[in-house]
């Protein structure tokens, strides 16, 4: 990033090339689960950062932002996808304000247009409360700071036409529409496992209750029925065996209270 931020392009995209090396090579070792260990040492941030920055790079050099990278691994990368992209509208406001000074309303002309186009394709998307939504809500102040640069640009005689819906063949674009099908998938997916997650909680919340009035048959009636149903939600093909993800949250909220319920 730094060197990126000093202008030397080449020695960024090595330090990239570098750093994506050693990331893929996390989850190479035999048996244990890539999602899981890439979340368990701390990984997630670094991931989106150098996506950010691979996205920059990829822009610089041809004018548009970047379609997913192969996925060796076969972890789900959408949501790291979708935040590098934000990230690099970002990094080409800050980028724009240095062409600024250089008079060059070419380049910010180029950036603009760019992140006009991610800003429409994300506008499709129904971003929950979280960090991707922080981000997407970034998004329109970077817009909106190189549309400021160009007006500012406009003002010393140096103008650039407007953009157009139809400039460019962005693969991106296209990329994004397929995440947004995987996106509004994964969603409808989690109302399911937050819903029969409850019956999980309610049945290892009862199961204590039970064990606290010294019914110990009641409290086993319960926790077995309470072990069927995270079964149910782990082992059904269209929930947390499809989208890992979903396992965070409501449902891991729930297995620890079943944890408890059989522990008491």
């Amino acid at each position: 990033q730094l060197r990126l931020q000093l202008g030397e392009a080449a020695a960024a995209a090595g330090e990239c090339a570098a750093a994506r090396g050693a990331l893929d090579a996390v989850p190479a070792e035999a048996g244990v689960d890539a999602a899981a260990k890439r979340r368990a040492w701390g990984l997630t941030q670094t991931a989106e950062t150098l996506a950010a920055l691979e996205a920059t790079l990829a822009f610089l050099s041809t004018g548009s932002f970047p379609a997913p990278a192969p996925n060796p691994n076969g972890l789900d990368l959408d949501a790291e996808y979708v935040a590098g992209l934000l990230g690099a509208a970002q990094q080409l406001a800050h980028y724009a304000v240095g062409r600024a000074t250089a008079g060059d309303a070419a380049s910010i002309g180029i950036c603009r247009d760019g992140v006009q186009r991610l800003h429409g394709a994300l506008l499709e998307f129904d971003f929950r409360n979280g960090p991707l939504r922080r981000k997407f809500d970034g998004l329109k102040y970077a817009l909106r700071r190189l549309e400021d640069l160009l007006y500012e640009q406009s003002l010393v005689g140096r103008t650039v036409g407007a953009a157009s819906a139809e400039e460019g063949d962005d693969g991106f674009v296209a990329a994004l529409a397929e995440i947004k099908v995987r996106f509004d998938a994964s969603d409808a997916a989690r109302e399911v496992v937050i819903k029969k997650a409850r019956d999980v909680q309610k049945g290892a919340k009862q199961a204590i209750f039970a064990c606290h009035r010294g019914d110990a048959a009641k409290a086993k009636t319960l926790t077995d029925a309470a072990a069927a149903a995270a079964t149910a939600i782990l082992e059904d093909p269209d929930l947390v065996a499809r989208w890992p993800a979903l396992r965070h949250g409501a449902l891991s909220c729930a297995l620890e209270e079943y944890a408890e319920a059989k522990l008491f």
